[in-house]
């Protein structure tokens, strides 16, 4: 499994339940830490996207925010 951080131009993105986006990052120059907006998101979980380049499928899946 390769870094991410040798794909300096990917993207990823964490949708909550209904679709929104609560993360957007192009690169990942610092770890998501649970927070929107600088207030902590509540506990459920959330919908990952990371798309490393155009010609790789993208990394998909759920994590869990437990508080």
């Amino acid at each position: 499994m390769s870094k991410i951080g040798q794909y300096s131009h990917c993207t990823v993105e964490v949708l909550n339940r209904y679709g929104e986006k609560v993360f957007y990052s192009i690169g990942y120059p610092v770890a998501w830490d649970g927070k929107r907006g600088g207030a902590n998101l509540p506990t459920g979980t959330y919908y990952y996207i990371i798309k490393l380049n155009s010609s790789m499928k993208p990394l998909t899946g759920y994590l869990a925010i437990i508080r």
